[in-house]
């Protein structure tokens, strides 16, 4: 079982994975830690994807995770989905990392499975780390030859325009365009839209992308950070050329000179040498070998029935190591805080005050200290989102969690101070300042903040 979110490259990996996994051995289930959206276009609409909902994800995730042998999920800090494993008794716990930062966050993940190379050397643990290579269908990425001189030279962007990319195709026009009039740029993916001209096209988001692939020349894609680059895989199967920063896990798919070119993304005067030599190339003897050289890296080592086998294995393997369920796990369970902590924030991120709200008091009111070290971190910043809001009741039940996890030190006792002034509650930040006083007997600031609170209590001040 899968459980996470949905969009981008992540998607269609999770998509073609569920399309491609022998049922002889597996019966996989994709579960999505939200509401379905109104209109919402999926990958793949045939795939029977589970949602949530919002007003309880974690026990509805607790149901669907009791038969589950393997519960794979995107890598990263996700509490939710580590907590609700746990609580269901499943058997083996995977990540999939897709992204260029250390993860492994949490200790109960059995397997760690990197898209690249460049993903796992940086993680903490490589021993419980494995490489397998994302894949594309070669029979939807279809390669056919060139022929005929170069009327235009079609240059394409593929990617969400919010991306963090060095530069933008349409931002080296004035580079590109002056110097050969057969060029014209193409800029495909969520967000990229605007006012489109005779030589800027954009293109917005494209349900066959496939046929752009097939009629650009060039792929441009100068991230700031790539585990591994889906889209340039999928664009070199159609003998789409691709100009890729040199510094990010594409340099594991592109050979410079050879099915594409690499460049000092950060340098715009090489990135656009590069590009413009590549202009110069197009429909020659030696473009036409590199467009092979791309179609054949694909074939070699993107095929994604090669790559699901792969999972297959690694799958088999841990099932092999963990065993299978005896019996259902339960279905209830109460969570550690960092569940509600990540709730809170996610509910945050979608602008329900109501859910964000439900979700910190879920927190104040458990037992249990916050576990991950990572959620300190965050209860901290979500504290101080509180307090810059004005919204000092949320922010003392954060401040109090925090307290009660142990986090003792002066910044935790100070903002818990001034959440209990913003609520008039004088005499609790005495008691919390005493407390702070005692556990931190060399910082200055506290007695001095006590005094002035003893002070006001004395002259009947509240």
């Amino acid at each position: 079982m899968s459980a996470g979110g949905l969009g981008g490259g992540l998607e269609r990996m999770e998509t073609l994975l569920y399309r491609y996994l022998d049922r002889n051995l597996f019966d996989p289930a994709w579960v999505v830690m939200t509401e379905r959206a109104p209109g919402l276009a999926q990958y793949d609409p045939s795939i029977p994807y589970v949602y949530t909902g919002l007003e309880n994800r974690f026990g509805r995730l607790l149901g669907e995770l009791s038969n589950a042998d393997i519960v794979v999920f995107n890598g990263g800090f996700d509490p939710v989905v580590c907590q609700a494993a746990k609580i269901s008794k499943v058997p083996a716990l995977v990540e999939i990392i897709s992204n260029t930062a250390p993860s492994q966050e949490h200790v109960e993940v059995d397997l760690s499975i990197c898209v690249s190379e460049t993903v796992k050397s940086v993680q903490p643990h490589p021993e419980k780390a494995t490489v397998i290579l994302n894949g594309v269908e070669l029979e939807r990425f279809t390669f056919e030859p060139g022929d005929g001189p170069a009327e235009t030279v079609a240059i394409l962007e593929a990617g969400r325009r919010d991306k963090p990319v060095r530069f933008h195709l349409d931002e080296l026009a004035d580079d590109l365009l002056p110097p050969d009039s057969r060029v014209e740029l193409w800029l495909a993916g969520r967000g990229q839209v605007g006012q489109s001209t005779d030589r800027i096209r954009y293109l917005g988001i494209v349900d066959k992308i496939e046929q752009v692939y097939g009629q650009a020349d060039i792929l441009v894609m100068l991230s700031e950070k790539e585990a591994l680059g889906l889209c340039a895989i999928e664009a070199m199967a159609c003998g789409c050329v691709p100009v890729v920063a040199a510094d990010t896990g594409l340099r594991e798919v592109v050979t410079d000179g050879v099915n594409g070119f690499t460049v000092d993304a950060t340098d715009r005067a090489t990135v656009t040498a590069t590009i413009q030599h590549a202009i110069e190339m197009v429909r020659t003897d030696s473009w036409e070998k590199m467009r092979h050289e791309a179609r054949k890296t694909a074939e070699q080592k993107f095929d994604i029935r090669r790559c699901v086998r792969k999972y297959e294995q690694a799958f088999m393997e841990v099932v092999k190591k963990k065993g299978r369920r005896r019996d259902p796990g339960p279905t209830q369970g109460e969570p550690a805080p960092d569940v509600d902590l990540a709730d809170a924030f996610f509910s945050l991120s979608t602008g329900d005050d109501r859910l964000v709200r439900q979700a910190v008091t879920r927190m104040e009111g458990r037992k249990e200290k916050l576990q991950h070290p990572k959620a300190i971190s965050a209860a901290r910043s979500l504290g101080e989102h509180f307090t810059a809001n004005g919204a000092p009741d949320l922010a003392l039940a954060v401040y109090s969690t925090l307290f009660r996890s142990g986090s003792t030190d002066p910044e935790t006792i100070m903002m818990k101070t001034e959440a209990e002034l913003g609520l008039g509650k004088v005499s609790d930040a005495v008691g919390t300042l005493k407390t702070g006083i005692k556990l931190n007997p060399d910082v200055a600031d506290l007695p001095d903040l006590l005094d002035a609170l003893e002070s006001r209590l004395s002259r009947g001040q509240t």
